[in-house]
C-alpha cells in the first residue's frame, strides 16, 4: 500500500470518526461490548453454556463429525443447528465470540437506525445495546451470532450491496435459521 493510499484512509477515518452516527454507533458497541464481556466472564453460565461447551469441545477433539451418538442417544451434531458457529468458537472461544458479535450487532443496529431517523434513535441504540448483551444469560449463541449477521445484511441491502446481502443472508442462515427466519420477515416487510 503507497503512502498516499494510507493517507486517504486515515483521512477517511477521522472523517468519518467525526461523524456523530459513527461516534454514538461505536459507544453502543462498546457499552454492548463491556456489558456482555461482564455477563459471560462474571454473571451465571447461560442455558445453553454447557451444550456450547461440549460441542466446541467434541470439535476441536475429533473435527467435523456429522453424528454423535453421544448427545440425545445420537443426532446431527452441527447439521441441525449451526455449521457456521462452532467452528469459529473453536477458533476465538465461547464468550470471546459471543462479545466480539453483540458488539458488532450492536454497532450495526445504531448504525442503521442512525442513518435512519438520526439523533432521534440514540436511546433505542443504548437501549439496544444493554438489552441484546444480556443475550448472554440464555447463551443463544448461534442465534446471536446470526443476528449480528442479518444485521449486516439489511446494512448491506441499504447500501444497495446486493452480493454482499446475499451472502450475509447465507451465513445468517447457516448461523442460526431462527435469524434468518427474522432476516425474511424484515426484509419482506420493508421491503
Amino acid at each position: 500500500m503507497s503512502r498516499l493510499s494510507v493517507k486517504n484512509r486515515s483521512e477517511q477515518l477521522r472523517e468519518s470518526l467525526a461523524d456523530a452516527v459513527v461516534r454514538e454507533s461505536l459507544f453502543a458497541a462498546a457499552l454492548a461490548g463491556v456489558l456482555a464481556a461482564l455477563f459471560a466472564w462474571l454473571g451465571p453460565p447461560g442455558n445453553d453454556l454447557a451444550a456450547h461447551t461440549y460441542l466446541r469441545w467434541e470439535l476441536l477433539r475429533h473435527g467435523l463429525v456429522f453424528w454423535n451418538n453421544y448427545w440425545y442417544s445420537g443426532r446431527y451434531s452441527y447439521i441441525t443447528y449451526s455449521p457456521l458457529y462452532y467452528p469459529l468458537a473453536a477458533l476465538v472461544g465461547i464468550r470471546l465470540l459471543a462479545t466480539i458479535t453483540i458488539a458488532a450487532s450492536a454497532f450495526v443496529f445504531s448504525l442503521l437506525l442512525g442513518r435512519q431517523w438520526g439523533a432521534g434513535a440514540r436511546w433505542s441504540s443504548r437501549s439496544f445495546a444493554v438489552l441484546w448483551a444480556g443475550i448472554v444469560f440464555s447463551a443463544a449463541f448461534p442465534f446471536e451470532l446470526g443476528g449480528m449477521l442479518a444485521l449486516f445484511a439489511i446494512w448491506a441491502l441499504r447500501a444497495r450491496r446486493q452480493k454482499s446481502f446475499f451472502v450475509l443472508s447465507f451465513l445468517a442462515m447457516t448461523a442460526s435459521p431462527l435469524a434468518f427466519a427474522f432476516l425474511l420477515l424484515a426484509v419482506a416487510a420493508f421491503g
